[in-house]
């Protein structure tokens, strides 16, 4: 649900022609907001008496931020051309990239029904690129080399955050130092972007001006998910995690019609009948695969 938020409210901010809407500029005020939250962690943990993780994981950790900020930048291109309820079903094919993921760094091994969720995923997410008689192909690439960076991404996580000291949400004070040092790594390479040149640093100062408190509501939410889905990836199978999310879409989905029903000043999106149905059938065939990979895994 929360990320479920964050993608309709990141859908509003990605509309428009100005610099502050680019992909860019948005990604480096993530990286704002997640500086922030880094800040934040630090007193936590420094509060609790914890100790910050060794450089051999920290570096891992924190390097890892530049496959977040690479995943969602792909996103955001496609979310600022694409309707959202189009474009966010395509993210649960990162169980697929996971199980593959886990298999090489954890050692999780996918079983042969975990075949039939990955036909019915992708199916699914093909159904729902298939728009006015055509397939975006350069759409459903940007999603796929934002799922793969994003499913490398958890795996990194779950590889150099777990420890012995972590062994269910009881010990999440523990997990705070791996936390920390992930959200880190999203904070730097999401500021970075601002090196890239003048376009992005204007974008990026008008957007604190003209989007900062529609950037508050996104940060907010996709944040505590963020949160929330590193915790589980330090103590569960990280293809059973990322499947779970698989009621996302239908929930973008409900969201996006009334926004468009309510708020067409903020949100546009074809709901007549016969797309509706088109998107729902797209929608169930991602939901029963990703609900396998789910239960099975």
């Amino acid at each position: 649900m929360l990320w479920t938020a964050a993608i309709l409210v990141d859908k509003v901010l990605t509309n428009g022609k100005e610099e502050d809407s680019k992909p860019g500029s948005l990604m480096a005020i993530c990286g704002l907001f997640n500086l922030m939250f880094a800040a934040v962690l630090f007193l936590v943990i420094k509060f609790t008496g914890h100790s910050l993780l060794d450089l051999d994981h920290t570096i891992p950790l924190m390097l890892n931020g530049i496959l977040y900020i690479a995943g969602m930048w792909m996103f955001l291109h496609v979310l600022s051309d694409e309707e959202a309820s189009r474009a966010d079903p395509w993210f649960q094919t990162i169980p697929v990239f996971g199980a593959i993921g886990a298999f090489y760094m954890l050692r999780e091994m996918p079983a042969w029904y975990h075949i039939v969720g990955i036909i019915l995923l992708v199916t699914g997410g093909f159904w729902l690129s298939f728009h006015e008689g055509k397939v975006r192909f350069k759409h459903i690439a940007l999603m796929l080399g934002a799922c793969i960076c994003l499913a490398v991404n958890d795996n990194v996580v779950a590889t150099f955050g777990r420890s012995e000291e972590i062994q269910s949400f009881k010990d999440f004070p523990s997990m705070i130092p791996a936390i920390f040092a992930d959200v880190s790594g999203k904070a730097l390479f999401g500021l970075l972007i601002l090196s890239f040149g003048k376009k992005y640093r204007e974008g990026f100062a008008l957007g604190i001006k003209t989007k900062f408190k529609l950037q508050c509501y996104s940060e907010g939410f996709a944040i505590s998910a963020d949160f929330l889905f590193d915790a589980a990836k330090l103590i569960m199978p990280i293809a059973t995690i990322q499947a779970a999310c698989c009621t996302g879409p239908l929930f973008t989905l409900v969201g996006a019609f009334f926004l468009t029903k309510f708020r067409p000043d903020v949100m546009e999106e074809r709901v007549d009948t016969k797309t509706i149905l088109h998107k729902l059938g797209g929608i169930t065939l991602v939901i029963i695969g990703g609900v396998i990979f789910a239960v099975t895994t």
